[in-house]
C-alpha cells in the first residue's frame, strides 16, 4: 500500500507538470467512456432491470400468439382463461389491456390512461399497495359489476394532489362512478418498461370502460397481454413445451377461431415480442458504435502515450540506470495512465448522467403516456469502472512495455530514435487503426442521415402539409351508436363549415399512429386458411371526403360518397398492396370479401394508393377502407385541410365541440407534420446520436493524425534540417511530410471501409431507403476522410517547411 501511495503520488506530480497532455487525455476518455456508460443505461433500463416493485420480475413472462405471418401481443380473453385454467407451469397467469379514460375532477374532464387488468394482476406481479388495497380476484367477478378503481401514485399525486381522503372516494371514469381502492408503490409502472398507467380497473368494467359490444367472450378478438409467473425450478423451455400442447388442443377444440394457433413466450416489458426485436437491433447498433467510439478514443490515448514516451526516453533511461526495475517502471506508468484513466471514467459517468436525465425528461410528440424510465444504478458505476480499468489494460501497457526497452546509451545522450530501418512504427499503426474505425463509424453515421432524409420525402399515401388533427372519443363521453352517429355528422358539418376549411374527413385511427386495428381477410370463392395462416389487412373505418382531405389518390374505381349510409351495401376502399397480394392478376373493382369466417361479404368500391400505416419502414401492407356511415367507431380523429394558420383553425375546431357538447375533451390536437414526429422519432434519434458520435470521432481522427504528424515532425526536425541545407525546397520538405501522412491515413480508411462494407447487414433494421452498401455514401465518408487528414497533415507540414536548418543543425 506504501508503494501504492508512492506511485500515485508521483502520477498525479507528473499529471500537474503537463497539464496539455492530461487534459486531452482525460477530455478523450470522458467522451468515449461517457457515450458508452449512456448507451449502458439505457441497455440497463431495457434488458438487466428488473421492473420496479415487482417481485423477481426475472421469472415473468410474457405471451405472443401467431397470426397471419407476423407475431402479437395479444390473444382473445376466451383464450387466456382456457390457459389459465390448464398450464400447470406457472403460478398464476394474468391479462391486462391498455386503455384511454376521462377522469371527472371538480371544474375539469381530464385524460387518463390505464389498464384493465384482472383480478389476479397485483398477486402475479407480487406488488404490494402504498395506500389502501389493489384489486383482487373478488373485484372481478361479474361483467359490469366491479366499478373500483386503483391510482398509481403519479396520479394520486398530481390529479388527487396525495389526499389520503381519496382512498376510499368515489370518482368518474368515463361518466361512470368507481371507488378508489388504493394507491401502488412510487416506483411501479406496470409491466411495460415505456408505458406508465395512471389507473387501474377490473377487466370485467371493460364495456363500462370502452363501450361497444364487448370483447370477453368473443374467442376471435385478440387484444388482451397475458403474463404469468413460472414455478421454482420450471425453465422457459419446460413452459413453453406445455403451452404447445395447450395450443394444439385449443386449435383443435376451436378450428374456427383457433386453427393452426402458435404461442409463444418471451420476457415482459417489450409488448411480448412485438416491439422486441425492433429495440434490440437499435440497441445492439448503438452500442456497437459507442464501443468504437470508445476505441477511437483509446487508440488516439494510446497514439498521445506513445508519443509522451519517446519524448521521456532520457528521464526513463536515468532511472533506469540507476537502478529501477523495469517492472518497478511499468507499474508506476501503468498508476498513472490508471490515474487518468479514473480521472476520464468520472468525467465519462458525469457525462453520462447528463444525457440520461435528458432522456428522462424528454416527451414524445403525442398524447401517450409514452416514457423512457433511465435510471443509473450499482450496474451503470461499475460499468463506468470497468471500462476505465480495461482501458488501462489494453491501451496503456504497449506505451508502458516500450517505454522499458531502451538502448540506454543512445537515450542518455537524448539521441533521437533511430526513424530508419523500418517505414511504420507502433504509433502510425494505433493511428491507422483509429482512422480505419472512424471510417466505420462515419459510414454508419451518414447512411443513416441520409436514411433519414429519404423517410421524410418518402410516399407515405397522404399530404401531412396544411392539415390538422384532432381526437374525440364518444364512448368517455357516453355516447351510445345512434347519438355517435348524430355528433359525427353535426360535427363534420360544423368544421367545413368554417371559413378557410377547404375539406374535413373522420377516420377511427389515423395511418403511423400507435393505435391500430387489422383483421383477418378471406376472399369469396376461394378456400378458408387456417385462423393463423390467414392473411391480415389495417383496417379504417372513414368519413365521405376521407381521401380527398387526406390527399390520398384514387387508382381505380371511387371513393365514398352519399351512396353509403347506415343499413347500405357494405362497400370497402382498398389499397394496391391488398389488390396484388390478395388478388393478383385479378380486376379488384367488383371482388367481394370477409373479414374473418361468418362474417357477411364486402364490396371493392374503389383502389387506393399504397401507403405507410404503422412504421415507415414497413413492407407493402394490405388495408382496408369502410366507410363510417355504415360501420360505427366511436373513436373519431378529424382531419381538416386549410391555408390558414394551424392555431386559428384548431382554436376553431374547438369552438365547434364546445357548442355541442361541453364536458367532451379534444384530445391528439396537433398539426399532421407533427403527427410524423412519432413515426419519423426512430430515424431522428439514430441520426441524432450518430451525427453527435460522428462530429466526435471527426474531432478525435482530426487530433489524433495531427498529433502523430506533429510528433514525427518534430522527430525528424534535424533530417528537415539536413534536406532543407543541401538544397530541398519548401515544396518538397511539404510533399514530403503530406506524402507519409496520406499514406497513413489512406491505408486506415481503405480497411475501415472494406469492414463497414462487410458488417454494414447490421444497420438494415433502422434504415430506409438506403442499402447499408450504397456506394455514395462510401464515396463521402472517404472525402471526409480526406478532408480531416489534409487539415490535420497541413498544419505540421506548414510548420516543417519553416524549420531554420541551422537551429535543427545544431540539435542534440
Amino acid at each position: 500500500m506504501d508503494r501504492l501511495a508512492l506511485d500515485v503520488r508521483l502520477a498525479l506530480r507528473r499529471l500537474r507538470q503537463n497539464p496539455g497532455f492530461s487534459v486531452i487525455a482525460i477530455v478523450t476518455l470522458a467522451l468515449g467512456i461517457g457515450a458508452n456508460t449512456a448507451v449502458f443505461s439505457l441497455l440497463n433500463a431495457i434488458f438487466f432491470r428488473p421492473l420496479p416493485a415487482v417481485v423477481e420480475s426475472s421469472r415473468l413472462v410474457a405471451m405472443n400468439e401467431t397470426l397471419g405471418g407476423g407475431s402479437f401481443p395479444t390473444v382473445s380473453y376466451p383464450n387466456y382463461r382456457d390457459i389459465r385454467d390448464r398450464m400447470q407451469s406457472v403460478t398464476g397467469l394474468a391479462s391486462y389491456r391498455i386503455m384511454p379514460a376521462n377522469v371527472g375532477l371538480p371544474g375539469s374532464n381530464q385524460r387518463v390512461w390505464g389498464y384493465l387488468v384482472t383480478g389476479n394482476y397485483f398477486d402475479v406481479l407480487g406488488v404490494k399497495p402504498y395506500r389502501g388495497r389493489l384489486i383482487g380476484p373478488g373485484d372481478d367477478v361479474k361483467p359490469g359489476g366491479h366499478p373500483v378503481a386503483v391510482l398509481t401514485y403519479n396520479c394520486w399525486l398530481n390529479r388527487f394532489g396525495g389526499n389520503t381522503g381519496a382512498i376510499g372516494s368515489s370518482a368518474k371514469f368515463n361518466g361512470q362512478t368507481f371507488t378508489i381502492l388504493g394507491v401502488t408503490p412510487p416506483e411501479f409502472i406496470g409491466t411495460e418498461l415505456f408505458y406508465t398507467p395512471d389507473v387501474f380497473v377490473p377487466m370485467m368494467m371493460q364495456r363500462e370502460m370502452e363501450g361497444g359490444g364487448g370483447y370477453l367472450e368473443n374467442r376471435g378478438t385478440s387484444n388482451t397481454m397475458v403474463t404469468g409467473r413460472l414455478k421454482p425450478g420450471v425453465t422457459p423451455a419446460q413452459a413453453q413445451s406445455e403451452l404447445d400442447a395447450i395450443a394444439r388442443r385449443l386449435s383443435e377444440q376451436y378450428p374456427k377461431d383457433n386453427g393452426g394457433m402458435k404461442l409463444t413466450l418471451s420476457p415482459v416489458g417489450l409488448a411480448g415480442n412485438y416491439i422486441r426485436g425492433a429495440v434490440i437491433g437499435f440497441a445492439a447498433v448503438l452500442f456497437g458504435i459507442s464501443c468504437l467510439l470508445l476505441l477511437i478514443a483509446c487508440t488516439n490515448l494510446a497514439s498521445l502515450l506513445l508519443a509522451r514516451a519517446a519524448d521521456r526516453r532520457r528521464d526513463t533511461a536515468v532511472r533506469l540506470a540507476l537502478g529501477a526495475g523495469r517492472g518497478v517502471l511499468i507499474r508506476q506508468l501503468l498508476t498513472e495512465n490508471l490515474v487518468m484513466s479514473l480521472a476520464g471514467g468520472a468525467g465519462g459517468a458525469l457525462m453520462a448522467f447528463w444525457i440520461t436525465d435528458a432522456l428522462r425528461m424528454w416527451k414524445p410528440p403525442i398524447e401517450f403516456p409514452l416514457v423512457l424510465a433511465v435510471h443509473a444504478d450499482w450496474r451503470v458505476f461499475f460499468f463506468a469502472l470497468l471500462v476505465s480499468t480495461v482501458t488501462v489494460l489494453l491501451f496503456g501497457l504497449v506505451p508502458a512495455l516500450q517505454s522499458s526497452r531502451l538502448n540506454l546509451l543512445g537515450a542518455l545522450k537524448n539521441e533521437s530514435a533511430s526513424e530508419r530501418g523500418r517505414r511504420w512504427h507502433m504509433r502510425d499503426y494505433m493511428v491507422a487503426t483509429q482512422v480505419g474505425l472512424s471510417a466505420i463509424l462515419l459510414v454508419c453515421s451518414v447512411l443513416v442521415v441520409r436514411s433519414l432524409q429519404k423517410a421524410l420525402d418518402a410516399p407515405i399515401g397522404f399530404n401531412a402539409r396544411n392539415a390538422v388533427e384532432a381526437s374525440i372519443d364518444l364512448n368517455l363521453g357516453g355516447y351510445k351508436e345512434a347519438q355517435g352517429r348524430a355528433f359525427e355528422r353535426r360535427f363534420l358539418a360544423g368544421v367545413r363549415a368554417i371559413p378557410g376549411v377547404e375539406s374535413a374527413a373522420t377516420t377511427d385511427w389515423l395511418p403511423l399512429s400507435l393505435n391500430n386495428s387489422n383483421d383477418g381477410i378471406l376472399i369469396e370463392g376461394k378456400p378458408v386458411p387456417k385462423a393463423a395462416d390467414m392473411p391480415i389487412a389495417m383496417t379504417f373505418v372513414v368519413s365521405t371526403d376521407y381521401f380527398r382531405t387526406m390527399q390520398t389518390r384514387i387508382v381505380s374505381g371511387r371513393e365514398f360518397d352519399v351512396r353509403e349510409r347506415e343499413g347500405g351495401p357494405r362497400v370497402a376502399v382498398v389499397n394496391q398492396a391488398f389488390a396484388a397480394k390478395l388478388l393478383p392478376g385479378e380486376d379488384p373493382i367488383g371482388k367481394r370479401f370477409m373479414t374473418g369466417v361468418g362474417s357477411k361479404p364486402i364490396e371493392i368500391i374503389g383502389v387506393a394508393e399504397d401507403g405507410k400505416y404503422f412504421s415507415l419502414n414497413e413492407d407493402r401492407n394490405p388495408a382496408i377502407f369502410l366507410a363510417a356511415d355504415v360501420w360505427y367507431s366511436s373513436n373519431l380523429t378529424l382531419i381538416a385541410r386549410s391555408q390558414l394558420p394551424a392555431e386559428d383553425v384548431q382554436r376553431r375546431i374547438q369552438a365547434v365541440v364546445r357548442e355541442m357538447d361541453p364536458s367532451l375533451a379534444l384530445f391528439g390536437q396537433m398539426t399532421l407534420t407533427r403527427h410524423l414526429d412519432l413515426p419519423l422519432f426512430p430515424a431522428r434519434a439514430a441520426a441524432s446520436a450518430l451525427g453527435a458520435f460522428g462530429m466526435l470521432v471527426m474531432l478525435l481522427a482530426a487530433t489524433g493524425i495531427y498529433g502523430v504528424m506533429a510528433y514525427a515532425v518534430s522527430r525528424r526536425t534535424r533530417e528537415i534540417g539536413i534536406r532543407m541545407a543541401i538544397g530541398a525546397t519548401p515544396r518538397q520538405v511539404l510533399g514530403s511530410v503530406a506524402r507519409s501522412g496520406a499514406i497513413l491515413v489512406g491505408s486506415g480508411t481503405l480497411v475501415g471501409l472494406v469492414i463497414a462494407f462487410a458488417l454494414g447487414r447490421l444497420l438494415k433494421q433502422i434504415l430506409y431507403g438506403v442499402e447499408p452498401t450504397d456506394p455514395v455514401t462510401f464515396l463521402i465518408v472517404a472525402l471526409m476522410m480526406a478532408s480531416i487528414a489534409a487539415l490535420a497533415c497541413w498544419l505540421p507540414a506548414r510548420r516543417a517547411t519553416r524549420i531554420n536548418p541551422l537551429g535543427a543543425l545544431r540539435q542534440d
